[in-house]
Protein backbone atom coordinates (compact mmCIF):
# COMPACT_ATOMS: atom_id res chain seq x y z
CA UNK A 1 0.00 0.00 0.00
CA UNK A 2 1.11 3.42 -0.86
CA UNK A 3 0.61 6.16 1.67
CA UNK A 4 0.17 9.57 0.16
CA UNK A 5 1.25 12.63 1.99
CA UNK A 6 -0.31 16.05 1.45
CA UNK A 7 -3.62 17.84 1.68
CA UNK A 8 -6.76 17.41 -0.29
CA UNK A 9 -8.21 20.26 -2.31
CA UNK A 10 -11.11 20.56 0.15
CA UNK A 11 -8.72 20.97 3.10
CA UNK A 12 -6.76 23.69 1.27
CA UNK A 13 -9.92 25.61 0.37
CA UNK A 14 -11.15 25.40 3.96
CA UNK A 15 -7.86 26.83 5.32
CA UNK A 16 -7.87 29.66 2.75
CA UNK A 17 -11.48 30.52 3.63
CA UNK A 18 -10.69 30.62 7.36
CA UNK A 19 -7.68 32.88 6.77
CA UNK A 20 -9.84 35.20 4.66
CA UNK A 21 -12.57 35.40 7.28
CA UNK A 22 -10.04 35.98 10.06
CA UNK A 23 -8.27 38.77 8.21
CA UNK A 24 -11.61 40.43 7.37
CA UNK A 25 -12.54 40.49 11.05
CA UNK A 26 -9.17 42.01 12.00
CA UNK A 27 -9.34 44.68 9.28
CA UNK A 28 -12.93 45.58 10.17
CA UNK A 29 -12.16 45.91 13.89
CA UNK A 30 -9.05 48.04 13.31
CA UNK A 31 -10.39 50.70 10.95
CA UNK A 32 -13.32 53.07 11.22
CA UNK A 33 -16.49 51.83 9.64
CA UNK A 34 -18.21 53.56 6.78
CA UNK A 35 -20.83 55.07 9.10
CA UNK A 36 -18.15 56.81 11.16
CA UNK A 37 -16.43 58.00 8.01
CA UNK A 38 -19.70 59.39 6.68
CA UNK A 39 -20.30 61.22 9.97
CA UNK A 40 -16.84 62.74 9.92
CA UNK A 41 -17.30 63.70 6.29
CA UNK A 42 -20.53 65.59 7.11
CA UNK A 43 -18.86 67.55 9.91
CA UNK A 44 -15.80 68.39 7.84
CA UNK A 45 -18.08 69.45 4.97
CA UNK A 46 -19.88 71.87 7.31
CA UNK A 47 -16.51 73.26 8.46
CA UNK A 48 -15.44 73.76 4.84
CA UNK A 49 -18.73 75.51 4.08
CA UNK A 50 -18.13 77.84 7.03
CA UNK A 51 -14.65 78.67 5.72
CA UNK A 52 -16.01 79.19 2.21
CA UNK A 53 -18.81 81.46 3.49
CA UNK A 54 -16.33 83.63 5.38
CA UNK A 55 -14.07 83.83 2.30
CA UNK A 56 -17.01 84.70 0.03
CA UNK A 57 -18.12 87.46 2.39
CA UNK A 58 -14.60 88.92 2.30
CA UNK A 59 -14.20 88.61 -1.48
CA UNK A 60 -17.63 90.02 -2.33
CA UNK A 61 -17.82 92.45 0.61
CA UNK A 62 -21.34 91.16 1.12
CA UNK A 63 -22.68 89.75 4.40
CA UNK A 64 -23.47 86.05 4.63
CA UNK A 65 -25.45 84.40 7.40
CA UNK A 66 -25.92 80.91 8.73
CA UNK A 67 -29.31 79.81 9.98
CA UNK A 68 -29.10 76.80 12.29
CA UNK A 69 -31.88 74.63 13.57
CA UNK A 70 -31.49 71.76 16.00
CA UNK A 71 -31.18 69.33 13.04
CA UNK A 72 -29.92 71.28 10.03
CA UNK A 73 -28.54 74.47 8.57
CA UNK A 74 -28.87 76.92 5.66
CA UNK A 75 -26.68 79.71 4.33
CA UNK A 76 -28.09 83.08 3.26
CA UNK A 77 -26.66 86.20 1.70
CA UNK A 78 -27.91 89.74 2.12
CA UNK A 79 -29.02 91.13 -1.25
CA UNK A 80 -31.56 93.76 -2.18
CA UNK A 81 -32.03 94.64 1.48
CA UNK A 82 -33.13 91.15 2.55
CA UNK A 83 -31.72 87.72 3.37
CA UNK A 84 -31.94 85.25 0.49
CA UNK A 85 -31.25 81.53 0.56
CA UNK A 86 -27.95 80.67 -1.11
CA UNK A 87 -27.89 78.00 -3.78
CA UNK A 88 -25.10 76.05 -5.46
CA UNK A 89 -22.29 75.16 -3.06
CA UNK A 90 -24.45 76.10 -0.07
CA UNK A 91 -27.27 73.56 -0.28
CA UNK A 92 -29.47 73.35 2.86
CA UNK A 93 -28.71 70.34 5.06
CA UNK A 94 -31.23 68.59 7.32
CA UNK A 95 -30.74 65.68 9.76
CA UNK A 96 -29.84 63.19 10.95
CA UNK A 97 -27.71 65.47 13.08
CA UNK A 98 -28.14 67.46 16.25
CA UNK A 99 -26.71 70.96 16.48
CA UNK A 100 -26.10 73.28 19.37
CA UNK A 101 -24.35 76.64 19.31
CA UNK A 102 -22.56 78.87 21.77
CA UNK A 103 -21.49 82.41 20.92
CA UNK A 104 -19.25 84.23 23.39
CA UNK A 105 -19.89 81.36 25.82
CA UNK A 106 -23.69 81.76 25.75
CA UNK A 107 -26.02 79.04 24.45
CA UNK A 108 -28.12 80.11 21.47
CA UNK A 109 -31.68 78.84 21.03
CA UNK A 110 -31.93 77.03 17.68
CA UNK A 111 -35.68 76.42 17.80
CA UNK A 112 -37.13 77.60 14.47
CA UNK A 113 -40.06 80.01 14.53
CA UNK A 114 -43.40 78.28 13.99
CA UNK A 115 -46.09 79.47 11.59
CA UNK A 116 -49.16 80.95 13.19
CA UNK A 117 -52.64 80.07 12.01
CA UNK A 118 -55.37 82.62 11.72
CA UNK A 119 -58.89 82.59 10.31
CA UNK A 120 -59.91 85.35 7.96
CA UNK A 121 -63.16 87.21 8.56
CA UNK A 122 -64.62 86.22 5.22
CA UNK A 123 -63.95 86.35 1.53
CA UNK A 124 -67.04 88.27 0.37
CA UNK A 125 -68.99 85.13 -0.49
CA UNK A 126 -70.16 84.47 3.02
CA UNK A 127 -67.62 81.65 3.39
CA UNK A 128 -64.99 81.68 6.08
CA UNK A 129 -61.56 80.62 4.99
CA UNK A 130 -58.55 79.52 6.90
CA UNK A 131 -55.13 80.75 5.94
CA UNK A 132 -51.68 80.12 7.30
CA UNK A 133 -49.44 83.03 8.03
CA UNK A 134 -45.89 82.12 7.11
CA UNK A 135 -43.21 82.38 9.79
CA UNK A 136 -40.91 85.36 9.81
CA UNK A 137 -37.52 85.09 8.18
CA UNK A 138 -35.40 82.58 10.14
CA UNK A 139 -32.80 84.19 12.35
CA UNK A 140 -29.15 84.16 11.35
CA UNK A 141 -27.12 82.84 14.27
CA UNK A 142 -23.70 83.31 12.65
CA UNK A 143 -22.72 86.27 10.48
CA UNK A 144 -19.81 86.70 8.12
CA UNK A 145 -19.58 90.43 7.48
CA UNK A 146 -16.60 90.69 5.15
CA UNK A 147 -13.85 91.60 7.60
CA UNK A 148 -12.53 88.01 7.70
CA UNK A 149 -12.73 87.77 11.49
CA UNK A 150 -14.47 84.70 12.86
CA UNK A 151 -17.13 85.22 15.51
CA UNK A 152 -16.26 83.57 18.83
CA UNK A 153 -18.39 80.45 18.52
CA UNK A 154 -18.51 76.75 19.33
CA UNK A 155 -20.77 74.60 17.19
CA UNK A 156 -21.51 71.15 18.55
CA UNK A 157 -22.59 68.54 16.01
CA UNK A 158 -23.83 65.10 17.11
CA UNK A 159 -24.16 62.45 14.42
CA UNK A 160 -25.00 58.86 15.33
CA UNK A 161 -24.00 59.35 18.95
CA UNK A 162 -20.62 60.93 18.21
CA UNK A 163 -20.08 64.55 19.23
CA UNK A 164 -17.96 66.86 17.09
CA UNK A 165 -16.93 70.40 17.91
CA UNK A 166 -16.30 73.13 15.34
CA UNK A 167 -14.77 76.19 16.93
CA UNK A 168 -12.32 79.04 16.39
CA UNK A 169 -8.99 78.91 18.18
CA UNK A 170 -6.89 81.82 19.49
CA UNK A 171 -5.17 82.23 16.08
CA UNK A 172 -8.53 82.69 14.28
CA UNK A 173 -8.28 79.20 12.76
CA UNK A 174 -11.34 76.98 12.42
CA UNK A 175 -10.79 73.72 14.31
CA UNK A 176 -12.74 70.46 14.07
CA UNK A 177 -12.40 68.02 16.96
CA UNK A 178 -14.06 64.73 17.73
CA UNK A 179 -15.42 64.56 21.25
CA UNK A 180 -16.79 61.89 23.49
CA UNK A 181 -19.90 59.95 22.59
CA UNK A 182 -23.01 61.63 23.84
Amino acid sequence: MHSQRGFTLLELLLVIALIGIGSSVVIYSMGPNSTQQASEQKVRFLAEQLRFARDQAVLNQQPLGLNLTDNGYRFYDYRNQRWQLLQGHFQPVHGPLQLSLQIDGKAIDLTPPKPTKRIAEGDGTGMLKSEVKHPPMPPMQLFFNGDGIWPDFQLSVVIQGVRWMIAVDDRQQLVVERGLAS
